[in-house]
């Protein structure tokens, strides 16, 4: 959870945590008099995301606005993909040719990794707005127009031949239902208070968010191999074995088919 003050950029702020059923609650408090003047919304962001995955800046957020309780329910989704000869996916950082960003690896990740070595082969520095190699440097304010030259150049990064950036063997991704409850006009707690407008002035300010896991089960799609070698020795077996029983019996039928015909002869020539 992240707000953006006046004072140093963003800021992390957790207050009044208290642990429910399968999830969490917290109640914060946005300080809107640090925010700067040309703020027009006051919120906090929430990003939901695996702990080991990095959050980008243009990762999916919800914000939760003071004077409120936002409730988010969250339902989670496996993929788990099978690599080697049934297809590529990646399960350490260490199997692609770069990557710059710290925790599990990503498709994200690899992308602007992509692109910050791009930067990096075209003005010599790397965009200060991703995290960058240990080697690299910066790139300052006088190298900007390079920087947004060769980003319009170059285009997406997906569809550059030279950026290899396949899906994670193993992943999670999160379905999220957002709901929101503004606070009563005069709270519990203010009711009591010996100053009821300072309290309804500080509610203002405040927001509780609620992050709840509804149920603990979850889907997983999981890729299969649609015939592996012990599947395939069970089948050749299993057909084998009807083939050749029923090529038998067969033979077998038709052996007693002639053998009757000829006794049946051999008898009415007798009489």
């Amino acid at each position: 959870m992240r707000r953006s003050g006046r004072h140093g950029g963003p800021k992390f702020q957790k207050k009044n945590l208290i642990q429910k059923t399968f999830g969490i609650q917290a109640f914060m408090k946005t300080r809107q008099d640090e925010y700067a003047p040309w703020y027009d919304t006051a919120a906090i962001n929430v990003f939901i995301h695996n702990r080991d995955e990095y959050v980008f800046s243009e990762s999916v957020r919800y914000n939760a606005e003071p004077n409120a309780e936002s409730t988010i329910n969250i339902f989670m989704t496996r993929y788990t993909r099978l690599g080697g000869r049934y297809g590529k996916c990646v399960k350490k950082t260490s199997e692609v040719k770069n990557y710059y960003y710290p925790g599990a690896y990503t498709t994200d990740g690899c992308l602007r990794t992509c692109y910050q070595d791009r930067i990096q082969s075209e003005c010599n520095c790397m965009d200060p707005r991703y995290p960058k190699a240990p080697n690299a440097t910066s790139c300052q304010l006088s190298e900007r127009s390079c920087v947004t030259d060769a980003s319009e150049a170059a285009g997406d990064p997906s569809t550059w031949p030279t950026c290899v950036c396949p899906l994670p063997c193993s992943n999670q991704e999160y379905s999220v239902t957002w709901s929101k409850a503004n606070f009563v006009n005069l709270p519990i707690s203010c009711a009591v208070s010996s100053d009821v407008p300072a309290c309804q002035t500080r509610y203002l300010d405040n927001l509780m968010i609620n992050v709840v896991l509804p149920q603990l089960d979850f889907k997983i799609y999981a890729e299969t191999p649609a015939m592996d070698f012990n599947k395939f020795l069970s089948q050749l077996g299993g057909q084998l074995g009807v083939l050749m029983g029923i090529n038998l019996v067969t033979f077998i039928e038709v052996a007693f088919l002639f053998f009757g015909l000829f006794m049946v002869c051999c008898r009415k020539y007798d009489k």
